[in-house]
């Protein structure tokens, strides 16, 4: 898998192909090491991406992907052994972003959409 995500130059088209292998991971056969390393590679991918709104792309089928095989990783009981403590900070990182309080110019913001502004 190296070869193919180092052969996809941008970062769009590696999204792309880690969500379509996040979507055939649960055929027989699809990862014959297991997706340990293909769920690293999309999580690699998507926290050397730009943070923010509106998110890209390439932000968008990053996080399907790692999220849909941190999923099977864990449903296999595969071990992410000294990789999970990066998992668990960037999956802490995404929940600390919703939780955080609104400022007073998102809170504006959102009053002006909401009056049709």
């Amino acid at each position: 898998m190296p070869q193919i995500l180092e052969a996809l130059a941008r970062p769009e088209l590696r999204a792309f192909y880690l969500a379509a292998a996040a979507l055939a991971a649960r055929r027989p056969g699809a990862f014959p090491v297991g997706p340990v390393l293909t769920a690293l590679a999309a999580l690699t991918l998507r926290r050397t991406l730009p943070a923010g709104q509106p998110r890209s792309s390439a932000a968008l089928f990053a996080d399907q992907a790692a999220f849909h095989l941190l999923d099977i990783v864990w449903h296999t009981g595969a071990d992410l052994a000294g990789d999970l403590p990066a998992v668990l900070d960037h999956l802490h990182a995404l929940a600390e972003l919703p939780t955080r309080p609104a400022t007073a110019r998102q809170r504006r913001d959102r009053r002006r959409r909401g009056a049709g502004l």
